[in-house]
């Protein structure tokens, strides 16, 4: 922008020069050369020239009035200034005043000139600066758009995620629920087909006298307390759970027994504690 303000500045500079320059000869056209004629007088006469010394008055007489005048001598009007001398010098006046009028003209010229484009370079400055202005602000109201819009993606990835993943969760649970559920009613539908077995192998295999069980533990999951009474049995082993249903949310003892050795029992606890991992205790067994 400033190479090509300073390119149109001299380029004005150097039209202005050329104007002072030249327009004052064109607008003088040919100029006129005036030449005061004078007599010539030889300052030593020639040879055959005759004197009139009748003209020339004595050295004695004085001179009085106007004196008179050669021949061929123009004669000076009463106010002693030559007419044509001051035509002249009007003409010459009024001519060399032509050119600076013109140069002043070609200067005022030059000078609006130059205003007119430095004010439109000041313009056109303005419009650039309006423009760029104008550019910035559409380029961040665009970028404030894309984040907004990318936020808005991102905030609804994010809730969709979630949704799928509590979904997928609450399907989870519900399919474990439905699991345990089954596995509860299975394991009640067994306890249910030989409710009275522990009951009568107790009555039968009584032992008389002192007798001992073995506590492996108390539970209040009836699932797993059935489970393991389960277990139990197939492995041989003489377990039963107190009450006989085991009943969810409430305490249901698992005992092994009982037996008149205490010692056998004792022997029975590590290989219990290796199948179900529950600690047995021995404990009295009350005969009815």
């Amino acid at each position: 922008m400033a190479s090509k303000f300073q390119n149109r500045l001299v380029g004005t500079v150097i039209l202005v020069a050329i104007g002072v320059i030249v327009l004052p000869g064109l607008l003088d056209g040919k100029k006129k050369h005036y030449k005061e004629e004078f007599a010539a007088i030889p300052l030593v006469p020639k040879p055959g020239d005759q004197q009139d010394n009748d003209l020339v008055p004595p050295v004695t007489q004085p001179l009085t009035g106007h004196a008179a005048t050669a021949p061929g001598t123009a004669t000076t009007p009463p106010g002693g200034e030559d007419t044509d001398s001051d035509t002249i010098g009007n003409s010459g006046n009024s001519t060399s005043q032509s050119p600076q009028q013109t140069g002043s003209n070609v200067q005022s010229q030059s000078q609006q000139t130059q205003q007119q484009q430095q004010q439109q370079a000041q313009n056109d400055a303005a419009e650039r600066q309006q423009e760029a202005a104008r550019q910035k602000q559409a380029q961040l109201a665009r970028q404030q758009a894309e984040r907004e819009a990318s936020q808005a993606q991102a905030q609804a990835r994010a809730e969709r995620q979630a949704s799928e993943a509590a979904a997928k969760a609450k399907a989870k649970q519900a399919q474990a629920e439905k699991e345990r559920q089954r596995a509860l009613q299975a394991l009640n539908d067994q306890s249910a087909a030989q409710p009275s077995a522990p009951a009568t192998e107790t009555k039968a295999d009584a032992p008389t006298g002192q007798a001992y069980v073995i506590q492996l533990g108390a539970l209040k999951n009836a699932a797993k307390a059935t489970e393991i009474v389960t277990e139990l049995r197939a492995s041989g082993f003489r377990a039963y759970s107190v009450p006989a249903t085991p009943v969810q949310g409430q305490i249901n003892r698992i005992l092994v027994g009982p037996d008149n050795s205490k010692s056998h029992l004792q022997s029975q606890i590590e290989q219990l504690k290796s199948k179900t991992g529950l600690s047995g205790v021995v404990r009295p067994y009350a005969v009815r």
